[in-house]
Parts: C-alpha cells; structure tokens; sequence
C-alpha cells in the first residue's frame, strides 16, 4: 500500500518529478502531454491532510487505494475537471460514500455552482447531484440558479443542467424556472440551447400561458427561424389541443400558401407536424395534389426537397397506392429520382415508410430500373450514382427483411427524420417583438 512506503515527496530529486507531472497533468491535456501512467510515483502518507500535489500524484499515478474523498476535500472541482483518471477516481468514490461524505462535496461545490454549471467537464457531476442527491441539495441548487436561469440556458452546457432541474425538481421550483424565461421568450426560442429548454418546457406541460401568446402572436416569424421552428413543432406535438388549432389556421389556411411558406422558410418538419394533426382534411388534400404534380421538380431542389420527405412521411396509409402509382406510371421519373443528389433521399423516404402491397410493388418497379441502369454503357463502378444505388438496394433488403419477419433488426423508421439541411437558411425574425 501506498500508505506503507517512506519516501518523502519534499526532497530535491523528487520535487522536481512532482513539479513537472503537475505541470503536465493540470494544464496540458494534448495527446503530446506526459502520460502519468509511465511515471510510477510514491508518496510518503502523512498522518494529518494530504497535500495538494500528494493527491495529484496518487490520482495521476493510479495509486489511490488508500486515497479517501475526505482527503480531496478543498480540491473536489479540480478533481471533477478532469475527464481522465482524476473524474474517473471521484465518480468511483462517489458511488460508495456516505452521506455525510457526499455532504462535504455538496457545501465545497455549492458557492461557485452557477459558475461550475457552465463547466462541460462538470456536467456530470451536477447530474449526479440532481439524480441522486438530497431533495434539500436539490433546493438549494435551484435557490442558487435564481436570477441565473436565462444566462445558463443560452450555454452550451448550462441549458443541460437547467433541463436536469426541470425534471428533478418540484413544481414550485419548476414554475420559477419557467417564469424568469418569460422576460425573453423572442431570446430564447431563437438560441441553439434555449430553444432546448424551451421544447423541454413544453414537453413537460409546464409551458405558461403568456409565453404560448408570444409563440403564436410571432408563429410565423418563428417558424421561418430554425431554432423557433423546433419550439413551434413541440407546441403541435406536445401542447394542448387548442395550440396545435391556433397553428393549423395560422398556416393552412391556404394550402398553395402554405407550400410556398414552407419551402421558403424551410420549415417542412413544422408544416408535417400540423399536417399530422389534421387528419384527411380538405387542406391536407390539397398539399398533397400539389405535391404530385411537382413531384419531381420538388425532390431535386433544396428548398422544397424537404416538404416532399415530409409529406411522403405523412402520407396516408391507404392512399399510398395513389402514389406507388405516379411514381411507376411517370415517365423516367423513378429513373430521375435515383440519378439525383437530393431525389434518392425521397426514394429512400418512400421504402422506409410503405411496406405491404405498396412496398413490394414499388420494389419490382425499383429493382428493374436499377438493372437498366447497370446493364447501361455508361455505367461506371464507383461513381456517385452506383454509390445511391448500392444505397438503395441495401434499403430494399433490410426493410424486406423486416417485413417478413427475417431480420433481427426491429422496425425503425430511420428515415423518418431525415431532413437535407440548408446551410444557408438565415434567421427570419424581424416581425417578432418581445413583450
């Protein structure tokens, strides 16, 4: 044991081993740092507190077993910093301490935790603390995010820890989480990591009455946001009934409009969300002629390819022979739609979603042109065309497969999401106006 051995860390010779691995495992984390596992190290055990570069040594070295977490105290954030063995020795100890032990880390994190939560290598350890901490740890975590609550949740990690809480925490608490957001709706559901919060809000239930105003007042310039799409699609799909009504009449009020708003904004998730909630309506009727009819022209362009994927994705179940059929009975149009970049993607779509009749049709119909294809003089091994369609016949044998039951693979809708992203789709959010 460590504890045993009798040689002092205080001397010239190995002062200077300790000043260098402390050098080296604190501030340089690059693949070219010294790697401590090569450098065996011994530390005489003091019979009072360790010291720092003692604890660093022991935990560097992997010689820790006589190391307890009383012994780290004053060093427990530097400790948690670390994603290496420093992390990996807390973790441990923490599984196995005691609560008067797991006190003692909580009031030295506890002072500088709204700082701490904006720590990705912290992260962990505040999803301990919520998960399985006391419900009294829990209280004064969320006392001291008050006043804190929209800073954390525009941070890339700070909005982790704030979705943490509100599923840890009690209503009360929850509800003054939710009421400090209310001050910046048009901030938050435009940001990368508020919009999160946000669409958690939502899921939960816990989203208030005046923050879905400003959703709906502002839909339309939401929607044209990529970031205040995903709040207005959580509201459909996780929101009261009334929300998702407000929303259909808001967009599908005209089906010809909605179609153009849609591929202009690149809001299609959003637009097949709505449509999912209308049932066999005459707007959704309409969306989908108008998408026949544009079918191909629509599959090839960035900004209505997108619709197409959600529209195929919706499309019901009993009239998905309407469109195996456009699709066999179109001229060079499957043939277009496996050649095209961006058109694969919505064969790929329709395999993933059909299956039955619809399915098995549309394969025969599939697998002839794609013998076409390769019985051509022109076809090239390794080209971006025999590239989709090795694709496309993989598809074709998998979800055959788990059609008839012979895959081990279970039923996954893969492509359901799939969503071609256009880099260059800037926010639109100059009709909204913060309350």
């Amino acid at each position: 044991m460590i504890r045993d051995q009798q040689v002092p860390v205080t001397s010239g010779s190995n002062r200077s081993v300790t000043e260098g691995l402390e050098v080296a495992t604190l501030f340089d984390f690059s693949k070219n740092a010294i790697h401590s596992e090569n450098i065996k190290v011994t530390v005489e055990r003091n019979p009072g507190k360790l010291t720092r570069e003692q604890i660093l040594e022991m935990i560097n070295s992997r010689n820790y077993d006589g190391l307890e977490l009383k012994d780290c105290l004053g060093h427990i954030a530097e400790l948690a910093c670390n994603f290496t063995f420093r992390a990996d020795f807390l973790a441990r100890k923490l599984e196995k301490a005691s609560r008067s032990e797991k006190d003692l880390i909580f009031q030295e994190i506890a002072p500088k935790a709204v700082e701490l939560m904006k720590n990705e290598q912290m992260l962990w350890l505040f999803q301990l603390l919520y998960q399985r901490g006391k419900r009294s740890q829990r209280e004064t975590l969320a006392k001291m995010m008050k006043g804190k609550v929209a800073e954390l949740s525009v941070d890339e990690t700070g909005c982790e820890v704030v979705i943490q809480a509100l599923y840890m925490l009690h209503a009360n608490q929850t509800h003054d989480i939710v009421k400090e957001l209310e001050s910046v709706p048009l901030h938050m559901m435009t940001d990368d990591h508020g919009s999160k919060v946000i669409v958690e809000i939502i899921k939960r239930g816990l989203v208030s009455e005046s923050m879905t105003k400003f959703a709906l007042e502002n839909a339309h310039s939401l929607a044209g946001h990529r970031f205040g799409s995903d709040v207005l699609t959580a509201l459909v799909e996780f929101g009261p009934e009334k929300h998702a009504a407000a929303l259909r009449e808001k967009f599908l009020a005209d089906a010809t409009k909605a179609i153009e708003f849609s591929c202009e904004h690149s809001c299609a998730r959003l637009l097949g969300r709505i449509i999912n909630t209308v049932g066999n309506s005459q707007d959704w009727l309409e969306i989908r002629r108008i998408i026949l009819d544009n079918f191909l022209s629509y599959s090839r362009q960035l900004h209505t390819v997108n619709l197409v994927l959600t529209v195929v994705q919706f499309w019901p179940k009993e009239e998905r022979s309407v469109l195996v059929r456009h699709i066999q009975t179109q001229k060079n149009l499957l043939l277009d739609l496996i050649t095209d970049e961006k058109g694969h993607h919505v064969l790929f779509r329709v395999l993933f979603c059909f299956d039955g009749d619809d399915f098995e049709t549309l394969v025969n119909f599939v697998r002839i042109v794609i013998a076409s294809l390769k019985d051509a003089k022109d076809w090239t091994p390794g080209s971006d065309i025999a590239i989709y369609v090795g694709t496309i016949e993989y598809v074709i044998e998998r979800q055959s497969a788990i059609h008839k039951g012979t895959s081990s693979l279970p039923w996954t809708d893969e492509a359901s999401e799939l969503e071609i992203k256009d880099e260059t789709m800037k926010p639109r959010i100059d009709e909204a106006v913060e309350e």
